[in-house]
């Protein structure tokens, strides 16, 4: 699965919020890349979450998980799952 082909449909202000997402800015760096608020940022990012189906979890970050389902690689949804992906960050 490639961002393009997610089941689910971004809109393109949500697609350019992840994609900056991915590469590792902060809130206050996509806002400024932007030019939004952080009220409006946020927004995004919580339709973002609601649309991938990505509830707060202890211990999970859902950002991260957002990025890896936008990404089209294989996301946890509870912290017992996550010790099988370590082989697959050592490729």
């Amino acid at each position: 699965m490639t961002p393009s082909t997610l089941p689910v449909a971004l809109t393109a202000r949500e697609r350019e919020v992840i994609a900056l997402m991915a590469l590792g800015h902060s809130n206050a760096g996509i806002c400024a890349a932007l030019c939004i608020a952080p009220k409006t940022l946020e927004t995004h990012v919580q339709r973002v979450f609601s649309k991938l189906n990505l509830v707060p979890t202890t211990g999970l970050h859902r950002r991260v998980c957002a990025v890896l389902a936008w990404m089209g690689q294989p996301h946890v949804t509870d912290v017992s799952e996550a010790s099988g992906l370590a082989p697959m960050w050592n490729r």
